[in-house]
């Protein structure tokens, strides 16, 4: 066998020139991804839309109206595949008469919607954030319209939907985002109540629905959170606050947001970032963990066009980055979250901005921290996405 100095660098290079190869066939794989808007369509109150990973191929699956009172209309959040292979979403209203929420499924083959729970008993309305699925099957989904909001159990094998749980001011009210399962347990974050009305960090026990405060937010540590935890790589959970801080740009917030981690084994909160108006300000959504290594997440405003940002930020050394400013044009004010699929790129939408101002689908590959624009919303087929996207596997 050659072990010269020049075969080991030939061997080398080929090595290098085969892994290129293999990542960039795998950017190259073409995905699907099903999403929601909360208006457009022919009816105008939101459409089930299916769309290739380059952004051609867009599909309208299933059109909302207000005249199907057995439905249901107006989506957000993201719609989540259940273990059955049917797809699970929320609607913010129930029919032209409520404002109660729905949860219903959605069959992709079919295209078909059935509608599984209305909230109009409990006066609820679907949190802005998406439905958990647990090891089990079951799906955990929060509501926030009812004063203090609520957390839901549904059970796809009996097609049962259970209120688990009833916040109260004093530990906490009005959990706008999601739900992250960790170690059979449920954490959330509440964007009010808690003993500042700035919102809480809490635990929840599906085996006995017992409840527990962890943290409560403050002027100085973040408030208002919207968005979810994440779980990170190092055990300690990732979120963001919508307000809060020590930058005071968005005096209507009580500040520009701030990032932070918590660590479930001490219950240890720790701000990492003060986030401030001109690299990105108030943040609607969650963070997301790359393959790299970093997070990655938007705001909904800042920013040098004040129409938001994507940024990065590397927990390793917790530096900060903006790495895209919304111009109106690319998009502006995201909402959802951005999502990995498994093409290594990320992608995300902007409730507003784009060629007819109805928001865009947009994509970040990782390896150099490139946008791009790959979708225009438009009215007729479905506009202003407030969520995420989901990749159809």
């Amino acid at each position: 066998m050659n072990d010269s100095p020049l075969w080991r660098l030939v061997s080398r290079l080929f090595s290098i020139l085969a892994t290129f190869l293999m990542i960039n066939t795998i950017n190259a794989q073409t995905i699907e991804l099903i999403g929601e808007t909360s208006a457009g369509g022919p009816h105008s109150v939101g459409v089930i839309f299916k769309v290739s990973g380059d952004g051609t191929g867009y599909d309208t699956l299933y059109t909302f109206s207000k005249l199907n009172t057995t439905i249901g209309f107006t989506p957000m959040g993201h719609l989540i595949q259940g273990n059955n292979g049917e797809w699970y979403g929320i609607l913010t209203n129930a029919s032209s008469t409520s404002d109660s929420g729905v949860l219903f499924s959605f069959n992709i083959t079919t295209r078909s919607c059935k509608k599984l729970f209305t909230f109009s008993a409990h006066k609820s309305t679907p949190s802005f954030g998406n439905i958990v699925k647990t090891p089990k099957g079951k799906l955990y989904l929060t509501t926030s319209s009812d004063s203090v909001g609520s957390i839901f159990c549904y059970d796809p094998v009996n097609s049962t939907c259970k209120q688990v749980l009833n916040f109260n001011v004093t530990d906490g009210k009005l959990p706008y985002g999601s739900l992250l399962y960790y170690n059979d347990k449920l954490y959330g974050m509440t964007a009010y109540g808690g003993a500042n009305n700035y919102g809480e960090l809490f635990c929840f026990n599906p085996s006995n629905n017992t409840y527990k405060k962890l943290f409560d937010f403050s002027k100085e540590n973040g408030v208002h959170p919207w968005g979810n935890l994440i779980l990170a790589k190092d055990g300690k959970f990732y979120g963001m606050t919508s307000g809060g801080g020590t930058n005071d740009t968005n005096m209507w917030n009580k500040g520009d947001g701030v990032l932070f981690c918590f660590n479930p084994v001490n219950n240890n909160y720790k701000k990492l970032y003060d986030l401030k108006w001109g690299e990105g300000s108030t943040p609607q959504g969650s963070l997301t963990l790359a393959a790299n290594g970093k997070l990655y997440g938007d705001t909904w405003y800042g920013g040098a066009f004040k129409h938001g940002v994507v940024f990065t930020f590397d927990p390793s050394n917790n530096s900060y980055t903006d790495i895209y400013d919304f111009n109106i044009d690319d998009g502006s004010y995201p909402h959802g979250d951005l999502i990995m699929t498994t093409n290594n790129l990320l992608y995300g939408m902007t409730s507003r901005g784009g060629t007819h101002n109805c928001g865009v689908i947009f994509t970040i590959d990782t390896r150099n921290d490139s946008f791009k624009k790959i979708y225009d919303f438009e009215r007729a087929k479905g506009a202003l996405p407030f969520g995420d996207l989901s990749e159809v596997k």
